[in-house]
């Protein structure tokens, strides 16, 4: 609707984040931006002109994320590898800020994943 425009010109529109319960704004410009740059953000599309492999990494308990993004990413690219965490979130046991001097179970076992798929 017109005045629904109008208002979110004025006004940024709010979102909630689940995990966190903070609200975000979202003002206009995102959907300008977003309108004005559609092919450039549509992942099947950009995904299929990748000439080397993809490694797609979630967590079975990602709560922002549903874990079927992923899975229907890895089914449409060919040449993709899945990695799926049992039990890990959506910032796989980290928070921000960080203050610990070691990294989650769940990190690190990404990190050592992503480091023997690059040196594939």
């Amino acid at each position: 609707e017109m005045k629904d425009i109008i208002d979110w010109q004025e006004e940024p529109a709010k979102i909630l984040n689940g995990r966190t319960g903070e609200e975000y704004p979202v003002y206009y410009q995102f959907y300008e931006d977003y309108s004005s740059n559609q092919k450039r953000f549509d992942i099947q599309a950009n995904v299929a002109k990748l000439d080397k492999p993809l490694f797609i990494v979630h967590g079975t308990a990602d709560e922002a994320v549903p874990i079927s993004h992923s899975q229907s990413l890895y089914d449409f690219v060919l040449h993709s590898l899945f990695l799926q965490i049992d039990g890990a979130g959506h910032t796989f046991g980290a928070s921000h800020p960080w203050n610990e001097d070691h990294l989650p179970d769940q990190l690190l076992e990404i990190v050592e994943e992503c480091i023997e798929f690059l040196e594939m």
